[in-house]
């Protein structure tokens, strides 16, 4: 794989199934959305700098029980597992480059709208879905997500 500083090349990215990585990372963002608003202050929890990189900070909540626990939360049950999960998602965060960062914050969690991104950005569609396939595969790849597709997808 390239250095973190580069984009997956065209041959490499269309060896994953980008829609299921895409979906998996969505998934896991929710995931650790539920995760910041069961132990603590969502606000405080997870800091971006002007640089984009992704900084965790402790909480001093505890989980609460809920009805709302799906197959994912069970694995990430006590609050020591939510902690490590989030710790987990800045790591992959973080390693992105500086663009794949911007775009996938934008994208997942802005939920910022493609044109908007491609007129902020002044990028074509197709060079904002390369970034953003780039941001998607290597996310998924450092996490391991990818040993999750099959299984849940």
């Amino acid at each position: 794989m390239n250095s973190e500083n580069e984009f997956l090349n065209k041959y490499i990215a269309d060896q994953f199934d980008y829609t299921k990585y895409r979906k998996i990372v969505e998934i896991f963002i929710n995931l650790i959305e539920t995760l910041l608003m069961t132990i603590g202050d969502y606000e405080n929890s997870i800091r971006i700098t002007p640089k984009y990189e992704m900084d965790y900070t402790g909480f001093q909540g505890k989980l609460t029980s809920s009805k709302i626990e799906s197959f994912l939360i069970k694995d990430y049950n006590t609050e020591l597992k939510a902690r490590a999960c989030i710790k987990k998602f800045t790591y992959g965060f973080n390693k992105l480059n500086i663009f794949e960062k911007e775009i996938f914050y934008k994208t997942f969690i802005s939920k910022e709208k493609d044109s908007v991104l491609k007129e902020e950005y002044k990028m074509c569609n197709n060079e904002l879905n390369k970034i953003r396939k780039s941001a998607v595969i290597k996310f998924a790849l450092y996490l391991g997500l990818d040993k999750l597709v099959n299984k849940i997808l």
